[in-house]
């Protein structure tokens, strides 16, 4: 859909809600339709994401609720938005069913734009619902503003003079934000005074640098009790739609802390990896009452090096995966990095992707003088919580700043205890994949069946085979190693499952009895094997299959059974009894 503003959502699924799929539907439909999307996933706070919408300066806000508090919850975000100033942003949300229509005219009555229902997604479908929504939010997030750098800023004046920067760039769209933008940029460079450092993090998409900067984060806001800091994070802009997916605050838990700003912003434009006005915006970051600020770029390939002159100094972010030790000498940033960064370290081939990644550093910088192990390359696996290896990045990055600094005390500390990155993932990788484990047991247990199987019938045939001898005098010498190779092979056959096919044999012919008997919790039930026929004929409740050999009976009981014992699914109880109420689906 083409409307005439950027227009930019917040998607969220409400908090106790872990139902995300229909709000990863709608933020796709959104992206597909132009929009510029955050999306913070789900179990989200009213005020985690109101936060977010303030920050981001955003038009619209889209909730998915199936947890049952809606009014609650929607409520509660009308009147937070209300609080902080922000009450043109519109709220949306659905929640399927579970919002009943006499909730839905609550709701919106007290000044939710629209909450949609399962008729409208009937009539409208999902496109046109979101189109709806566009439609309403077709308008810019806050007029132009000429905020200048202050310490004393709010995050709702922060995000509206960003907005002014990036909206500025088009001189030909926007001629308001055109001259707002220049006399903002004109001021800056007239004003004296001690600006942030700005660190710039790069790096190959998936690298892990949202999570890597979250860990960070964590690190500089439980050291430094006082100190504020502002992320940048840009993500690329899809071409064929103009959307974009701004997805990095959902790694980010500790946007939540009142010292963090986090901002996101798409490059709109192609092959770029930051958006026009990147400096303009750090510029003005750097000005304001922040003691740091980080700047995140899109994804990059080989040869990008943007990231270069935006910032005091660059961190690259990288996985072993890289290939071939040929393709280091193809990436740029490794010229350009002040520190370089190989994380997800719990990788395979992680240790020897550190050594070719220091070689190829040591090479790029002629620092042959130094040790090979000397060099600014970090192993870290930052999804994994206090892993040493990010403690020893985050000890060097405050000792660089503290440098930019000129040694500035307040940024003297004690250093985090250092060491190797976690090599070994919390979650074993044999069960990262659940149904892969399942279907592995699965693969076992009936290889295991086969194999008992086949040992029992050769011990059958062994006992055969001696007992058939023992009737020839003449052959009595070799039955002592056949007897041998039998008790030699019984130490291997499993005791549960020669339980299991003695239970079988028992059953089998109690089955054959007029009735049987089986007991739960503690009552003895006695149930008849047969029923008659109109025809007078006796049919049996459970017909066992007539097996005799003991490999026979372990295949059976091991892939099949009978009612009520595993690996037999359809039923608990190996009958269904007459007289039970309420009638249950049990086997017999």
């Amino acid at each position: 859909m083409k409307t005439a503003h950027h227009i930019r959502f917040v998607t969220a699924a409400s908090l106790f809600d872990g139902h995300d799929a229909a709000i990863h539907i709608m933020r796709r439909i959104l992206q597909s339709e132009g929009a510029e999307v955050i999306h913070l996933g789900h179990n989200r706070s009213v005020h985690s994401v109101v936060k977010a919408a303030i920050e981001e300066d955003v038009q619209c806000i889209a909730v998915s609720s199936y947890q049952g508090g809606h009014v609650e919850y929607f409520t509660y975000m009308l009147e937070l938005l209300k609080k902080y100033g922000a009450s043109h942003i519109k709220v949306f949300g659905g929640g399927g069913g579970v919002i009943n229509p006499d909730e839905i005219k609550l709701l919106e009555s007290r000044g939710v734009s629209k909450i949609f229902s399962p008729q409208d997604g009937a009539n409208l479908g999902l496109v046109g619902m979101i189109c709806s929504m566009l439609k309403t939010c077709d308008f810019y997030a806050s007029a132009p503003q000429e905020i200048l750098p202050k310490k004393s800023a709010s995050a709702r004046e922060i995000g509206q003079t960003i907005s002014t920067l990036e909206l500025g760039a088009d001189r030909e769209q926007n001629q308001n934000y055109f001259r707002a933008k220049q006399a903002i940029v004109s001021a800056m460079s007239q004003q004296r005074g001690e600006a942030a450092p700005i660190i710039g993090i790069t790096g190959t998409g998936g690298a892990g640098k949202s999570s890597l900067i979250d860990e960070l984060l964590l690190r500089f806001l439980t050291v430094f009790k006082d100190k504020k800091i502002a992320v940048l994070s840009v993500d690329p802009t899809r071409i064929k739609t103009g959307g974009a997916l701004l997805g990095d605050r959902i790694r980010m838990n500790q946007a939540e802390n009142d010292r963090v700003y986090v901002r996101s912003m798409a490059t709109r434009s192609a092959n770029a990896s930051i958006s026009e006005t990147t400096k303009e915006v750090l510029q003005y970051l750097s000005a304001c009452d922040f003691d740091l600020v980080i700047l995140e770029t899109a994804g990059i390939g080989q040869s990008d090096q943007s990231v270069q002159g935006l910032c005091d100094f660059s961190i690259y972010v990288m996985t072993p995966e890289y290939g071939a030790p040929s393709q280091l000498e193809k990436i740029a940033m490794l010229d350009a990095a002040k520190m370089v960064v190989i994380n997800k370290f719990d990788k395979p081939q992680s240790l020897d992707a550190l050594r070719d990644v220091q070689k190829a550093y040591q090479r790029n910088h002629k620092l042959f003088d130094l040790d090979v192990s000397k060099m600014p390359v970090f192993g870290t696996c930052a999804h994994i919580f206090q892993d040493l290896g990010t403690n020893r990045l985050f000890n060097r990055l405050v000792s660089e700043i503290a440098w930019l600094k000129k040694n500035s005390s307040s940024w003297h500390i004690t250093p985090l205890p250092e060491g190797e990155p976690s090599v070994h993932p919390i979650i074993p990788r044999k069960r990262m994949r659940y149904l892969s484990e399942v279907a592995d047991a699965v693969r076992e247990h009936h290889s295991r069946t086969k194999n008992q199987a086949e040992l029992l019938g050769t011990i059958d045939a062994l006992q055969q085979s001696i007992e058939y001898v023992s009737k020839d005098h003449e052959m009595s010498a070799t039955i002592k190693p056949l007897q041998q190779k039998k008790v030699a092979l019984e130490a291997n056959v499993d005791s549960a499952l020669l339980h299991q096919i003695e239970l079988f044999f028992a059953k089998q012919k109690e089955y054959l009895e007029p009735e049987t008997r089986y007991e739960v919790r503690g009552k003895q039930i006695a149930v008849g094997n047969f029923t008659t026929s109109l025809s007078h004929l006796k049919i049996p409740k459970v017909s066992g299959p007539d097996i005799t050999s003991r490999k026979d009976a372990a295949l059976f009981v091991g892939k099949e059974n009978l009612p009520g014992y595993f690996p037999y699914t359809a039923g608990v109880f190996p009958f269904k009894r007459h007289d039970e109420d309420p009638t249950r689906m049990f086997a017999g």
